[in-house]
Parts: structure tokens; sequence; C-alpha cells
């Protein structure tokens, strides 16, 4: 049920971003940067996962959870 709402709070907190000028490929390059670190965060090996799936499920997931935030604090 929630992997439903997370393209659309995707979407959504690519508008808000866009409204200050941050672009959906600068926030691919932000994630892409830190691909590194981010692999050295999780317990399971990520390495059948390769680098755009791993930005893209870091930015949807990512997206999903910042959204929520704003919305329960009535921010957006």
């Amino acid at each position: 049920m929630i992997e439903e709402h997370k393209p659309r709070f995707l979407r959504l907190f690519v508008e808000e971003s866009g409204k200050n000028g941050v672009s959906y490929q600068q926030l691919v390059d932000s994630v892409s940067r830190n691909e590194e670190d981010l692999r050295r965060c999780y317990s399971e090996n990520l390495v059948d996962l390769d680098r755009k799936s791993l930005v893209d499920m870091m930015l949807l997931d990512g997206c999903f959870i910042l959204m929520l935030f704003f919305i329960v604090s009535r921010k957006v």
C-alpha cells in the first residue's frame, strides 16, 4: 500500500524542489555522488544493485519520507 504512494510523493518533492531552483537531475547527481557512502550504510550486500537502481531507490524512498514529514507537519 505504501509503495503505491512513493511515486506520487517523489513527484511532489521534485515539484517543491523545483520552486527553489533544484532540478530532478541535481537530486540524482547529489545521490550519485554519495553512492559509496550509501552502500556502506547497508548491512546487506548491494552488489547486485547497479548504480542507477540504487539512486532510484534512494530518491524514491528518501523523497517519500521527507514529503511525509512535511505533510504531517503541515508545511506543504
